[in-house]
C-alpha cells in the first residue's frame, strides 16, 4: 500500500503540469486546483458522522472569464462509537 501512496504522490503532479501547461502561462489558458475538507460529529442528531469532501475544479480562463466544471467526491459515512 505504502508504494501504491508513493507512486501516485508523484505521478498525480507530473500528470497535471503535463495536462496544464498554459495554467503557468500567464492571464488565459487550462488551469486545474483542488482541495479538501474533513469533518465529523453529531451536529445535533445524537448519532455521530464521518464526512470527506474533496472537490477538483477544472477551469478555462479567456479574457478575465473562468469556465469550467467542478468535480466533487463525497463520503458520509456514521461513525461507530466504541
Amino acid at each position: 500500500m505504502a508504494k501504491i501512496n508513493r507512486i501516485l504522490g508523484i505521478a498525480c503532479p507530473v500528470l497535471l503540469i503535463g495536462i496544464c501547461p498554459a495554467a503557468f502561462a500567464g492571464d488565459s489558458g487550462f488551469s486545474v486546483s483542488s482541495g479538501a475538507e474533513h469533518s465529523r460529529g453529531d451536529y445535533g442528531s445524537g448519532s455521530n458522522v464521518e464526512e470527506i469532501y474533496v472537490p477538483l475544479r477544472l477551469n478555462y480562463t479567456s479574457n478575465s472569464i473562468g469556465y469550467g466544471p467542478t468535480l466533487p467526491y463525497l463520503s458520509v459515512r456514521p461513525r461507530q462509537v466504541a
